[in-house]
């Protein structure tokens, strides 16, 4: 179990040993707010591409904004989060060109998939979900594995795991890398620059500092984040999460 609250039940699922080099984890949300208001929630996504059942199915790229679901009635959502760069080998384009973007589960599976949805969406078990997808997504696995999904997944790990990395540059001098094949990499596989990945990881680190409820020095927190100063920190908060920093721990939660 991954977690519980009134009106929700969360679930995680890790992929069979066979499919972990290309599938990070499947994931379950379902809710009962019959009687109560809408609740919406927020998260900011990870580089990684989706395959989501939610009323309708399908392969969502990287959002590079944060992402905002109105939830309301009984319902759930079922999603197979890909490990960064693993999609690339059921997709015929470079993974940059799903991202911000959304396309229908048979764009990339054809009829098997809509199989598949349609089983999905008459199974009330989630446990019983992931099997299914499970099954689907191991009769359609690569026969060999790329080395650049390890690759990749590897710099993202470590730019996720190496809180004091705050330059491309980093990158280049830990993995041998030049700007060139590191951008080329990361267009093709992942489908956000190595820098978007570098921001977004310092903003995760930022709001799980904000939710600890611990005293924070902005300015302080926005140095050892890597920004020049608490006003770059700011803005760059803002453009993602919509508020400032400061406003931040005192938004209205559902």
């Amino acid at each position: 179990m991954y977690g519980t609250q009134s009106g929700f039940d969360w679930q995680r699922f890790l992929p069979s040993p066979a499919l972990a080099y290309w599938v990070e984890l499947y994931w379950y949300v379902g809710w009962d707010l019959r009687g109560r208001e809408p609740v919406v929630r927020e998260t900011l996504p990870h580089p990684s591409v989706g395959l989501l059942f939610d009323q309708t199915a399908y392969i969502g790229g990287v959002m590079t904004g944060k992402f905002s679901r109105a939830l309301q009635g009984l319902d759930w959502v079922f999603g197979v989060k890909f490990r960064p760069g693993g999609f690339k080998p059921f997709c015929d384009r470079a993974i940059q060109k799903l991202t911000d973007r959304t396309f229908p589960i048979e764009n990339f599976f054809h009829e098997p998939g809509i199989q598949l949805a349609s089983a999905i969406f008459a199974e009330p078990d989630c446990h019983r979900k992931a099997e299914l997808v499970e099954a689907f997504l191991l009769n359609i696995r690569p026969a060999l594995q790329d080395p650049n999904i390890e690759k990749v997944a590897g710099v993202v790990r470590a730019i996720q795991d190496h809180a004091d990395w705050f330059r491309v540059d980093q990158i280049l001098d830990a993995f041998g890398l030049t700007k060139r094949s590191l951008h080329r990499l990361f267009e093709t596989y992942v489908g956000v620059t190595p820098k978007w990945c570098i921001q977004r990881f310092r903003l995760h680190e930022a709001i799980a500092q904000m939710e600890s409820g611990a005293p924070m020095d902005l300015a302080q927190l926005a140095l050892d984040l890597g920004f020049y100063d608490q006003a770059h920190f700011s803005k760059a908060f803002k453009a993602v999460i919509g508020v400032s920093p400061g406003a931040y721990p005192h938004r209205q939660k559902p």
